[in-house]
């Protein structure tokens, strides 16, 4: 059952994602062409400064989710309401604080950008776009309950059809020149209605969500994700918000535009991730210790697979899709900065199962001293090298926080602290999977550096034969090196034979 779950929220995912994929990309294009750089920047700002503002939230969320967790396998409907009435009430005031907070921050925008914009305008904007976030807040709770169910597929196509037609809204808006103002009023507009419409589906399916809690669920454990919240926000915001202080609005747009393209990715596998989170979840509570170890290392040599995959696609086709196909040259980005964002890129996806399990597990205590730590290295680090460097000197700080600290920590304690059980194998394993990538990784860049590909078509079939040969590449090797890799293979395999 939790097989077909994971599956069923896998595929009502992805297909609307790539319909969402395209047209962001579109978007993104039509944004820099309509309404300029500054604009853009400053729309890749605010983004980065809410990620600080929902530090309000505190990580209730994650928190909340590992309760759902066990509450589901024990099947105890009581608790779930209380929970959820607990995580509804706290939402709601971190949306009234990230607002009331918003509007102080508003004032210090100049010193934040080196654009010609009036603070006035940036501020009228910013509150918008924070209105906008805040519905997440304000509506989001049923959506947690039904993903910790494994039942997310139920309201997929509601929420990705209202998204999808968010997209095509902003690209037609944009395309007309349409102040961005009138355009986040829309965007308010469409989410709102996306809640009201998907949570009246949910409530039908947990009918019994609304009734009145026996007590309110005390979050006491949420100050330990607290930190881990803070670390995330340095690790993946702080970058923007130091070149948008210290550097200029273009360089803004080159590294949000390769972030953009690396982001589409990541969110591909936090799709896998959160199809099968939920079910491991589960297994944590109901499985035996030696089932769930191999279910765990099976999740693991499944996104080291995808890691590598990934990587390889983004270093060999990345620059050439950005500097000739999507944008122009002009945005293209410098080739060791590049090269330490397709590290980083790797190190995030190869790491998510580990994050996945000590967030299943509630491992946020145990964890908390070594994620601020990446945090406050990342941020010292950017600030001491983005005037000699520049922006690959925050990349560097970026890599070397995450080297030195949650990549060999978070899999040392997981393995010996918590599974009882060696280590090692991890790391050879992720060491001869990143060496194994980055060698063909630079054999494919040089290619499509040969052959000099600069259309559209060009590219499409490059990246095609690519696609192919690495896959088959890649499949080989795990196959042969990898128990767990044949054993994910034959699961995959029985799962399409019995649909």
């Amino acid at each position: 059952m939790r097989k077909k779950k994971s599956f069923k929220n896998f595929i009502t995912s992805i297909i609307p994602y790539f319909i969402l994929l395209f047209l962001g990309f579109y978007r993104t294009r039509v944004f820099i062409d309509g309404l300029g750089d500054e604009i853009y920047a400053l729309n890749t700002l605010f983004y980065q400064i809410f990620i600080y503002l929902s530090l309000a939230e505190a990580g209730a969320g994650a928190y909340v989710m590992q309760l759902y967790y066990k509450y589901f396998a024990n099947g105890d409907k009581d608790k779930i309401i209380s929970t959820y009435n607990a995580i509804k009430r706290w939402l709601r005031k971190a949306a009234v604080a990230i607002i009331l907070i918003g509007i102080i921050v508003s004032f210090g925008l100049k010193l934040l950008t080196n654009n010609n914009l009036s603070l006035i305008y940036m501020q009228i904007v910013f509150f918008l776009f924070l209105l906008k976030n805040a519905v997440d807040y304000l509506m989001m709770a049923p959506k947690s309950v039904i993903e910790a169910d494994q039942k997310v597929y139920v309201i997929n196509f509601r929420f990705y059809l209202f998204r999808i037609f968010e997209y095509i809204v902003d690209i037609v808006l944009l395309y007309f020149g349409v102040n961005y103002i009138y355009i986040l009023i829309g965007e308010i507009i469409t989410r709102f209605l996306t809640y009201l419409i998907t949570n009246k589906r949910i409530f039908k399916e947990y009918q019994w969500l609304n009734d009145k809690p026996k007590e309110i669920t005390k979050l006491k454990g949420v100050s330990n994700i607290f930190w881990l919240r803070i670390s995330e926000a340095v690790h993946f915001n702080t970058d923007i918000i130091i070149t948008s202080s210290f550097l200029t609005p273009l360089l803004v747009t080159i590294y949000s535009s390769y972030n953009y393209l690396t982001k589409y990715l990541t969110d591909m596998t936090d799709m896998v991730g959160n199809a099968i989170t939920p079910s491991f979840g589960n297994s944590i509570y109901k499985d035996e210790k030696q089932n769930m170890i191999r279910i765990f290392e099976q999740i693991n040599i499944t996104f080291l697979y995808i890691a590598a995959f990934a990587s390889s696609m983004v270093f060999i086709l990345g620059n050439a899709f950005v500097k000739n196909i999507w944008l122009t040259s002009k945005y293209g980005m410098e080739f060791l900065a590049f090269i330490l964002l397709v590290v980083n890129f790797f190190i995030v996806i190869a790491r998510k199962p580990l994050n996945g399990y000590r967030n299943s597990k509630g491992l946020f205590k145990e964890t908390k001293v070594i994620v601020l730590l990446e945090a406050i290295i990342n941020l010292v680090l950017s600030l001491i090298l983005v005037k000699p460097y520049g922006l690959t000197g925050i990349l560097i700080a970026t890599t070397i926080s995450m080297v030195t600290t949650t990549l060999w920590y978070m899999p040392y304690y997981i393995y010996k602290k918590d599974l009882k059980t060696s280590v090692s194998k991890y790391f050879i394993r992720l060491l001869f999977v990143f060496t194994l990538t980055a060698l063909i990784s630079y054999l494919g860049y040089y290619l499509i550096n040969v052959f000099n590909i600069h259309t559209i078509w060009g590219w499409l079939i490059f990246a095609s034969i690519s696609g192919i040969v690495l896959i088959l590449f890649y499949t080989v090797i795990f196959y042969l090196f990898f128990n767990e890799f044949r054993e994910t293979i034959a699961k995959v395999k029985d799962l399409i034979k019995r649909k």
